[in-house]
């Protein structure tokens, strides 16, 4: 048997199976896009917990919002007038 004579018998074979890893290459490299991408996404956000340590989302959101009302909250104290000091 010769091989232009065993291409034509199993080339169709060869093919399936070149296609059907093809195709599992090409899942696993989507998968693994995917997950960097979500990775990249919870660093951008800040929520990335494992790797980073930074902690959950709801937790920086806490802490930001308690950050904002002290700072309003001096603000507001900042901006109270002494009546008294501008009245003779």
């Amino acid at each position: 048997m010769n091989f232009v004579t065993w291409i034509e018998t199993y080339a169709q074979v060869i093919v399936f199976f070149a296609q059907v890893i093809w195709w599992l290459l090409t899942a696993v490299a989507a998968l693994w896009a995917a997950w960097n991408f979500q990775r990249y996404v919870e660093t951008r956000m800040g929520t990335l917990k494992a790797e980073g340590g930074l902690g959950t989302f709801d937790d920086n959101q806490d802490a930001k919002s308690k950050a904002t009302d002290a700072a309003d909250k001096a603000m507001r104290e900042d901006a109270k007038v002494d009546v008294d000091k501008f009245v003779e």
